[in-house]
């Protein structure tokens, strides 16, 4: 009785040391699978964090060339047109450009102003016009439209899906 016992006793605890030995290696793999989502989770806000970088300092560069090219005034006799944009948080941003612009200079305003025009159409209230980045980049502000005053709004560009 006791060898018998004994063998069993023997298989038992080799049972219960082999159930350890697999719970061990399932807590050794799920915190490595857990280590491995933290750090690609780390790489894609990293990755995240870049590109609002690269966002940011491309709209202080326009920003600062926009400044540079300045504003036609009250005053000037070439033609010029004052640009009001309504933002989807609903508030608005004015502008003036000279009627020889580039409409890309307006869309760089308008990317200065937060609006992600990869991805949104500039479009005139009355008459209905929409500009489209970069397709409408290369006509003049004048040759548009849009002098010499007009009001725009942003919309989703439906077209890119």
């Amino acid at each position: 009785n006791s060898p018998r016992l004994r063998v069993e006793q023997d298989r038992e605890y080799e049972r219960s040391l082999e159930a350890d030995r697999a719970r061990e290696r399932e807590a050794a793999e799920a915190a490595s699978a857990a280590a491995a989502a933290e750090e690609e989770a780390k790489a894609i806000a990293a990755r995240e964090a870049a590109a609002r970088e690269q966002l940011a300092a491309r709209r202080r560069e326009k920003e600062a060339a926009l400044a540079a090219h300045g504003e036609p005034d009250k005053t000037c006799t070439e033609p010029a047109a004052s640009i009001v944009i309504r933002l989807p948080d609903g508030t608005r941003a004015s502008r003036r450009f000279w009627g020889s612009d580039k409409m890309s200079r307006l869309f760089d305003w308008a990317d200065v102003q937060g609006v992600d025009i990869t991805v949104a159409r500039l479009v005139s209230t009355f008459p209905r016009r929409a500009f489209a980045y970069p397709e409408d980049a290369d006509a003049t502000v004048a040759d548009s439209g849009l002098a010499p005053s007009a009001m725009l709004v942003i919309e989703e560009r439906l077209d890119l899906e």
